[in-house]
């Protein structure tokens, strides 16, 4: 089964198809409606990383890498880029899991982040300066909520 996306920026090299070739058919075929484009598809692959034994989705990095070098963070969050954002988030995601994964079953602790992370952080860190300020904001609508509920009791 090919792993070739639409897009010409979402194309896996030969290398990084052929470790997918060991995930059950089942990956496979989310693995490459997800290189489509598929954000639902991207998400079953970030969930199928928190499953027993995830280590051996490490496979699964080069599509979160070719799914952010694919898309531009937008300028506006609005209806028409809420996809893109999606993408991104899981792509991002899927990244930090495997990268913990991979670091829990490693003699060193930063070698998956410096891996999958770090060295391809002209990918990564356009994606999270977008984002941390949407998780600052987040974070202070929780603390509103629970200060209000605990001033009532």
């Amino acid at each position: 089964m090919p792993f070739v996306a639409v897009e010409s920026s979402m194309q896996l090299t030969t290398d990084e198809t052929k470790p997918l070739k060991s995930l059950p058919v089942a990956t496979q075929i989310t693995a490459k409606k997800a290189l489509q484009g598929s954000t639902t598809d991207l998400l079953r692959l970030v969930d199928f990383i928190s499953t027993p034994r995830s280590s051996r989705f490490s496979c699964l990095v080069p599509i979160f890498h070719a799914t952010l070098k694919s898309i531009q963070v937008p300028n506006y969050i609005n209806p028409k880029t809420i996809p893109t954002i999606m993408r991104a988030k899981w792509a991002l995601l899927g990244l930090v899991k495997i990268s913990t994964v991979a670091s829990s079953s490693s003699d060193s602790e930063d070698d998956a982040v410096t891996k999958y992370i770090v060295r391809r952080w002209d990918e990564t860190y356009p994606w999270m300066r977008f984002f941390a300020p949407l998780l600052m904001m987040s974070q202070l609508l929780l603390h509103a909520q629970i200060f209000a509920v605990s001033s009532m009791l």
